[in-house]
């Protein structure tokens, strides 16, 4: 039997895979205790290895945290983790060594958010159908930007990113805010596709 592809839904260019997302820190030992204790991340033993940058690896994906001060990103980033439960206890066990910081957790419509020392908001899925098989992933990204102008977003996005306009506007709210989502979840799963890109997000070359 032939699959049943939704070829509207699927069609998202040439990206298959969010390869990383880039924020700056001031300090490596509380993004080691967030990331690492915290999330349940692994920092990359092989590259990036020394005390201006680190790479931390969520499945195929990584944050790029080079030290150089801090950046919080206008939005929040959505990664699926194995076990919520498991990360609600390792983020109880860090809150003490946060506690001076602007780190904060709970628990709200089925996902877990968390917030890293500096700001950036994080939240955090179960394993689910609509993020495909994967259980370690960054999932998408959602960048909140002032009404009205997600529409030039999405049309400068098609230009470089390959993606459909009509697709990025499917994720657009007639809010006061809208957010774009320039992220694929389930419906740009990674493939062995030979012409496949990448794609990673710089938040300055995207929040406007």
């Amino acid at each position: 039997m032939a699959p049943d592809f939704d070829r509207a839904r699927e069609d998202l260019g040439n990206i298959v895979l969010l390869e990383h997302v880039n924020v700056t820190i001031p300090d490596q030992r509380l993004a080691t205790i967030f990331y690492v204790s915290g999330l349940g991340l692994t920092r990359d033993p092989y590259l990036m290895t020394g005390i201006d940058n680190m790479w931390v690896n969520v499945g195929r994906s990584q944050f790029h945290l080079p030290s150089r001060g801090t950046q919080v990103l206008r939005g929040r980033v959505g990664i699926v983790v194995p076990d919520l439960a498991a990360l609600t206890h390792r983020l109880q066990n860090v809150a003490p060594l946060l506690a001076e910081t602007r780190f904060a957790w709970e628990k709200r419509d089925g996902c877990v958010e968390a917030t890293c020392p500096w700001g950036n908001r994080y939240r955090c899925h179960g394993p689910a159908p609509e993020f495909g098989d994967t259980e370690l992933a960054i999932a998408y990204v959602e960048l909140d930007v002032p009404g009205g102008s997600a529409p030039g977003i999405a049309r400068q996005r098609t230009i470089s990113t390959a993606v459909r306009e009509s697709t990025c506007r499917a994720t657009m709210r007639d809010d006061p805010v809208s957010r774009w989502i320039p992220a694929p979840t389930a419906s740009a799963r990674p493939t062995r596709h030979p012409a496949a890109t990448r794609t990673s997000v710089t938040p300055p070359s995207l929040v406007i």
